[in-house]
């Protein structure tokens, strides 16, 4: 039973007697041994469980010893003479090993709740990533104490800031969904504070890379197609960060839903 998702999804009213709700339709009254309703939806089987289980040990190992040898690497340098790029990635692969969830390992075997640890991970992830990807389209290739002191200041606030609204997100979403799953988000001021937020922190971001992608182009201008994989290579991790906010944003869900589901 612990491998399974179950998930609480209405929320019963019971009358002690017959009459009209505010439509205007009938409400039976429940029968004399009818004292409680629990509706519990189960998302997979047990077979479904152990197999994602196993495949989440297998990939936090990966990812556990990739991190390890990559910083052991790393390590034999002192901090201050890495390159912001490496140490972009070795945050990022920090963000990969918890993103494996290693929570779930721990808890689901047992059937403890893990909720609120998955989603942390998941926006740290994502977080990570879009620092990575800042980095990597910087033209600046110098080490960390020939860093401007100004260097990581809008990066980290654009990253912590889309850290701490999805946070807040899934905050206000479990507590209404615990409370009452007929909920409509879109109508919460809260709620939609934070996804204006989050657009206008997201917004920040692709303005940030696509300036330092054009800036590294007419950097190396004239040193284009020595250093065009480099500049793909950064294009192309902004381009699957943003995938991951599509698929991790609670407001871009929300808000994009009927216009997904006519695509």
């Amino acid at each position: 039973e612990g491998l399974r998702y179950q998930e609480y999804v209405m929320r019963v009213e019971l009358h002690n007697e017959a009459g009209e709700n505010d439509e205007g339709n009938a409400i039976p009254a429940p029968s004399e041994w009818l004292r409680e309703v629990v509706y519990v939806q189960t998302h997979g089987t047990e077979a479904h469980g152990k197999a994602e289980w196993w495949l989440r040990v297998g990939a936090l190992l990966t990812s556990t010893i990739t991190f390890a040898l990559y910083a052991r690497r790393l390590h034999r340098y002192k901090t201050d003479a890495w390159l912001p790029s490496q140490l972009g990635i070795y945050v990022y692969c920090f963000g990969i090993c918890l993103y494996n969830n290693p929570s779930l390992i721990i808890f689901m075997p047992f059937g403890l709740g893990y909720n609120v640890l998955p989603a942390m991970f998941d926006i740290a992830f994502l977080s990570a990533g879009m620092l990575l990807a800042t980095v990597l389209a910087d033209p600046a290739r110098v080490v960390l104490s020939d860093l401007p002191k100004n260097y990581w200041t809008v990066r980290l606030v654009i990253c912590i800031g889309i850290f701490i609204v999805g946070i807040t997100q899934f905050a206000i979403s479990a507590q209404h969904h615990r409370a009452d799953p007929s909920f409509v988000y879109e109508l919460e001021g809260s709620f939609l504070l934070c996804a204006v937020v989050e657009y206008i922190f997201l917004a920040a971001w692709l303005m940030l890379v696509g300036g330092l992608l054009f800036s590294q182009i007419g950097t190396h201008e004239r040193r284009l197609k020595a250093h065009k994989q480099e500049v793909a290579f950064a294009a192309v991790t902004a381009l699957i960060v943003l995938a991951l906010w599509v698929r991790e944003s609670i407001s871009f869900k929300v808000y994009s839903q009927d216009f997904m589901s006519d695509v």
